[in-house]
């Protein structure tokens, strides 16, 4: 799971460029639908992981933790995005940025496994 977690990242992040072309509405659902993918696979995979870790005691306090937190950034997210609709020129500009920010979860994950051997 922990490398399939590395991959999802770069899965959501191919989904959000191939959005970013707007070259047709089956592009755009098709890279809609590679981004949730991607972004499905870290989500369930983590919190599946997390769950393992806790102990049985605090596990559905801990996971609604989790899911507020979900809840939460994605509406931070969608702020941000309503915020940087107004600074950048386009729409695809716009969705290319939005992507860069999915790296550094991305980079930190892989570094981590690549110094801790995968069980």
């Amino acid at each position: 799971m922990k490398v399939a977690i590395f991959f999802g990242y770069f899965v959501g992040i191919l989904g959000f460029l191939i959005i970013s072309l707007l070259h047709s509405f089956p592009v755009v659902l098709f890279g809609g639908f590679v981004r949730s993918f991607g972004t499905g696979i870290v989500w369930v995979y983590s919190t599946t992981l997390l769950l393992t870790l806790v102990p049985n005691e605090v596990r559905g306090r801990t996971f609604s933790t989790e899911h507020a937190g979900f809840t939460l950034f994605g509406a931070i997210s969608s702020a941000a995005a309503g915020l940087l609709i107004d600074v950048f020129p386009g729409i695809p500009e716009m969705l290319r940025w939005m992507s860069l920010p999915a790296l550094l979860p991305a980079i930190l994950w892989g570094y981590w496994i690549w110094r801790r051997p995968v069980r």
